[in-house]
């Protein structure tokens, strides 16, 4: 049973690029969370992405915002909170190091996730990541964390398709003189 409702949850950095307004709910949204952290590497990471000229690019230029807005606002604070319009804290937390999987690079977004969820494991929190990221998904259940996973209803199964002889014929000769 997938859950949809977790007091802590540590984003995925794909889930704030697939959706930087998620930072920004309107009053009236449902929260997700009491409170949502965010692995301090994912700034670098997202200016990373920044330079590109694609829809990523695009959505790191307005994370990157909004971090902005985040830190200015608990600037000099230790373990401060942001709160968003819908009363969900945000806290970006600093990196845990001691706590990376091992066969993870240590830059990585979701070895960042993971070590994050597994330090508010250790201090008994009820934490979850949120990601559409296989891997992480894996490395998560390995270390026994939840995961709330993005559109959970989007994934259909496969479907065999039989198709006619002369029209599989049509479609692979089709493919074939594209690849020539």
């Amino acid at each position: 049973m997938v859950k949809d409702y977790h007091p802590d949850l540590v984003l995925g950095l794909d889930v704030l690029i697939g959706d930087p307004d998620i930072l920004r709910p309107k009053k009236e949204t449902k929260k997700k969370a009491n409170c949502i952290y965010i692995p301090e590497g994912y700034i670098y990471r997202a200016e990373d992405f920044r330079k590109e000229q694609s829809s990523r690019g695009e959505a790191c230029k307005e994370l990157l915002s909004i971090f902005k807005e985040i830190s200015a606002a608990t600037r000099g604070v230790p373990h401060a909170v942001f709160e968003l319009e819908n009363g969900v804290l945000v806290k970006i937390v600093k990196e845990k190091p001691e706590f990376m999987p091992q066969k993870m690079a240590k830059d990585s977004s979701r070895a960042q996730a993971i070590a994050t969820a597994l330090d508010l494991k250790g201090k008994k929190c009820e934490v979850a990541i949120m990601t559409g990221n296989d891997l992480m998904s894996i490395v998560a259940y390995q270390n026994d964390i939840d995961v709330a996973h993005v559109n959970p209803d989007v994934y259909k199964g496969r479907r065999k398709l039989v198709l006619p002889l002369e029209l599989s014929n049509l479609w692979y000769g089709k493919i074939l003189s594209l690849r020539i």
